[in-house]
């Protein structure tokens, strides 16, 4: 079985998608499991390498977040954004910018070129851990998902990478509240509603004060109910009791 092609970095760009647009194949990456008994499905990336359907509707919700908002594991009919989207109406249409294994830094870049791009009703925001980070070596993009580093010459300089960023995740942290006060702020002056939630606990109690002076609704974490068709993302139960979870939150706003 094929797998997702993974896009070229040559350039500085935005979008900041992990794929190559365009192309529809069995598994998202070459070393992802298939379950016994689960249907065949693929993986649809469109033209501007996320995995969503291009609609013209008169509202956009837009979801943004790693492997989990992505669907990795799942069709994607079964994914929460997708629940979602459904159970709000006919008239609304979703934007999927979930990318595995990304962190806050492309998900922030990705959601300002959303906002200007798109008239967004909604934000729905599952995000990483601050410590995930892009890294740029040799002309190509790297995701940081600690704590492993694979993306130097040799084993004596990943590991240095790693120790030295373990000193330093409290920095990361300082650098993506700014980037987060910068985003919330357009977002305010947009009047776009964003429903959020950081998967990093403590970092999510940290961003409490600025939660509240930007008035971000919170969702909860995603529920462990089951597993994906890759034995490691949450599946299809897990996903729809997430998207019910998530439209309660919006109607009470």
């Amino acid at each position: 079985m094929t797998h997702l092609r993974s896009s070229v970095y040559d350039e500085f760009t935005v979008p900041a998608t992990i794929f190559e647009t365009n192309q529809s194949e069995t598994r998202c990456f070459e070393q992802e499991q298939i379950a016994e008994r689960w249907e065949t499905f693929g993986y649809d990336i469109n033209q501007y390498g996320f995995r969503y359907k291009v609609d013209n509707k008169d509202k956009t919700i837009c979801f943004s977040g790693c492997s989990m908002t992505f669907g990795q594991g799942l069709p994607e009919e079964k994914t929460f954004p997708q629940l979602v989207t459904k159970m709000l109406g006919s008239e609304w249409q979703c934007i999927n910018l979930g990318l595995p294994g990304t962190g806050p830094d492309i998900q922030i870049a990705n959601l300002v070129w959303a906002i200007n791009n798109f008239k967004l009703d909604k934000i729905v925001w599952y995000m990483s851990g601050p410590t995930r980070q892009v890294i740029y070596k040799n002309n190509k993009i790297y995701g940081y998902v600690p704590p492993d580093a694979t993306f130097f010459e040799t084993e004596k300089q990943n590991n240095m990478f790693v120790r030295s960023n373990i000193l330093l995740e409290d920095t990361h942290k300082l650098q993506i509240y700014w980037k987060l006060y910068a985003l919330f702020s357009l977002t305010k002056c947009k009047g776009i509603p964003v429903y959020f939630r950081c998967w990093d606990g403590l970092f999510h109690h940290q961003l409490e004060n600025l939660r509240k002076e930007f008035d971000i609704k919170e969702i909860g974490h995603m529920p462990q109910r089951d597993l994906a068709r890759d034995n490691m993302h949450p599946g299809i139960l897990s996903n729809k009791q997430y998207a019910k979870n998530i439209e309660a939150v919006i109607n009470e706003n």
